[in-house]
């Protein structure tokens, strides 16, 4: 029975001593990682959106004239077959015109010239920012010639103009 109780004596102290390695070992290294500086928390950060490029104010706010066409017809408020030529014979000609930042109602208007004589002048409303409308003038046989139709903005600033003949 002593041998019993020296072999259990040995055995508790082998595997007391283990034990103890295993704290001591466990110190040590809770103490070196102490003294490394910590390491960088990486976020994970989610792709970022390219930003919209920044409108400058001014001319991308003023109502401008984004097309301009003449035609012999519209429908659906867009013309038909526009053209730079017509017969004499055209009865009446379409000026359309896209209008955009108009926020608010606004005003723009349509002045019709043959050669350099203002033949009529219209006024037209606009209701949105985009906006689409139109004015027209009766072609008589006796009208040939060069004719332009300048587009004025809200304040009698000059959107743009378009040529077109009478044969």
């Amino acid at each position: 029975m002593r041998s019993a109780i020296v072999a259990l004596s040995v055995i508790a102290f082998i595997i007391m001593g283990c034990a103890s390695a295993e704290v001591k070992q466990t110190e040590e290294l809770q103490q070196e990682a102490s003294a490394l500086p910590p390491e960088p928390v990486q976020e994970e950060v989610a792709p970022k959106e390219p930003e919209p490029a920044a409108v400058e104010a001014g001319d991308s706010e003023k109502v401008s004239l984004k097309r301009i066409a003449v035609a012999s017809a519209l429908k659906d408020r867009e013309p038909v077959d526009p053209a730079e030529v017509f017969p004499s014979t055209v009865g009446r000609v379409y000026c359309f015109t896209h209008i955009v930042n108009a926020n608010g109602p606004k005003q723009i208007t349509h002045k019709w010239y043959l050669g350099e004589t203002l033949v009529s002048s219209v006024n037209l409303k606009i209701n949105g920012a985009s906006w689409r409308t139109y004015s027209s003038k009766t072609i008589n046989l006796g009208q040939t010639g060069l004719w332009k139709v300048e587009v004025l903005g809200p304040d009698g600033e000059m959107l743009g103009e378009i040529h077109f003949e009478i044969k």
